[in-house]
């Protein structure tokens, strides 16, 4: 696995991490900030009927 993989999935803390690859809590997070983020995926376009019942 990689530290993306055990950071993400494997919910590992910085710390957790630095002491199983033998390293810097800094270069950790050095390492996850510049790891390439997916794209989040935008809604398709579709109708959507509201209906609101409101009494004053």
């Amino acid at each position: 696995m990689s530290i993306w993989n055990d950071y993400s999935i494997g919910k590992q803390t910085y710390k957790q991490l630095a002491e199983k690859y033998h390293c810097s809590i800094r270069t950790i997070q050095r390492y996850i900030e510049k790891a390439p983020k997916t794209v989040l995926n935008p809604p398709q376009l579709r109708d959507l009927n509201i209906i609101a019942d409101t009494t004053f």
